[in-house]
């Protein structure tokens, strides 16, 4: 069963856009059958708020269009594979780099401890809209800063 981080992450995950949630559900069957170990989400849907807070380059993460997946208790043979598998098999539906390359998923860590973020395109979202007519853009409604006392 997937795990989640913290039930910010397990309550973002039910948000994200089906087609990334199919392939989080994807890897998380390949690793259970791999090592009966499932995968943990650390980082689902976030706010542009958050993503300014960690310094994050893209607003995936507060799209709907990626996660965060655990690496840390993940043996290094598997991490490989995973990556490879999944990179290879899904490659299409990756999100495109400022060199306009198709990549799905990276190793990192960003001070947050290491990880796998994995993201799809926003033109694959506008792609196969047809398919998914009842999923919508999260909206972010701004957070209201309290007025300071003169």
């Amino acid at each position: 069963m997937l795990q989640f981080k913290d039930d910010t992450a397990k309550e973002g995950f039910d948000k994200l856009h089906p087609i990334l949630k199919d392939i989080v559900n994807q890897i998380n069957a390949w690793s259970e059958n791999y090592d009966k170990k499932s995968i943990t989400i650390t980082e689902s849907l976030s706010t542009p708020e958050r993503d300014k807070k960690l310094e994050r380059v893209s607003p995936a993460h507060s799209q709907a269009r990626a996660v965060d997946i655990r690496t840390l208790d993940m043996a290094k043979p598997k991490l490989i594979l995973l990556m490879q598998v999944f990179s290879d098999k899904f490659k299409q539906l990756g999100y495109l780099t400022q060199k306009g390359e198709r990549r799905l998923m990276y190793y990192h860590n960003n001070g947050n401890g290491p990880h796998i973020h994995l993201a799809i395109g926003l033109d694959i979202i506008e792609k196969y809209k047809h398919l998914y007519p009842n999923w919508t853009y999260p909206v972010h409604k701004p957070i209201k800063k309290e007025p300071k006392n003169a």
